[in-house]
């Protein structure tokens, strides 16, 4: 069987892939998780695997509305990239820390109401339709909705990851804070919605030891009257000592590598 097109075939398939896509709600938006990061859970299959598993869900509908265009517009991107930024960092960080939970995605577009019901329950919405998209932490039929602004404002990232895995982060504790195994997850600071504020130099004690280090501050776009502000400490051979990620009324985060292992 001869597989070349001929132009007429090639016309007649570009017509019907564009009446396809013009049929498609305005803003629809396909999760770009693989199946390799998060599986999909069909509807006869969700039930049961938040029954029986600690896990993560991304729910969503590709022709919901956008909650928050506002966010896309500050951070370049629709709230659905922003959700799956958010969600391919905490499978990252599960995997660096070991972490027992899963992940998973589910596209309820054409649940049935029985189901659409307890999803809506279960994402804490007043709406009569979940929120898309949606993060739900299941522990064992036990689900704790994350709410955030902006969907998964980039600028707040290792923030939201710490918040929403915080039945997976295992942390060690010490005199000198909390540690993670494995490191820590830092903001990107060369993001184009970052700003470099201040450069300088310091002296600083690190594990009883003073040092001579540069330090560099950064400050994020204000969202929702949040600015982040992140401090970067380098050794005089450019190795990161330190950062001070700061998240206004949501707190603030310090990671150092104290004995020069490059472990934070």
């Amino acid at each position: 069987m001869k597989a070349d097109l001929t132009l007429k075939q090639l016309v007649v398939i570009m017509l019907l892939l564009s009446a396809f896509l013009a049929a498609l709600p305005a803003g629809a938006a396909v999760s770009t998780l693989t199946e390799k990061e998060a599986p999909t859970l069909t509807e006869d299959r969700f039930a049961g695997v938040i029954r029986s598993k600690h896990c993560i869900i991304l729910y969503y509908d590709p022709a919901a509305e956008s909650r928050d265009d506002e966010a896309g517009k500050q951070f370049e991107a629709t709230p659905q990239q922003l959700a799956d930024r958010l969600m391919r960092a905490m499978i990252a960080m599960a995997d660096r820390i070991q972490s027992p939970g899963m992940f998973y995605k589910v596209n309820y577009g054409s649940f049935s109401p029985d189901a659409i019901a307890r999803i809506v329950s279960d994402t804490a919405t007043s709406r009569k339709r979940p929120e898309s998209p949606s993060i739900v932490t299941h522990i064992m039929n036990r689900p704790i909705a994350s709410r955030f602004s902006g969907t998964a404002r980039p600028d707040m990232l290792p923030w939201l990851v710490h918040e929403i895995m915080g039945q997976f982060l295992f942390a060690a504790r010490t005199d000198k804070g909390e540690y993670l195994p494995g490191g820590w997850m830092f903001i990107d600071t060369s993001a184009p919605f970052v700003s470099l504020a201040d450069a300088r130099t310091e002296t600083r004690e690190f594990n009883g030891r003073t040092e001579t280090v540069r330090v560099l501050d950064f400050v994020s776009r204000t969202y929702e009257g949040v600015a982040c502000e992140y401090e970067r400490i380098y050794a005089s051979d450019g190795r990161l000592l330190g950062s001070i990620e700061n998240y206004g009324k949501n707190g603030k985060f310090g990671y150092f590598d104290y004995d020069h292992t490059g472990k934070m």
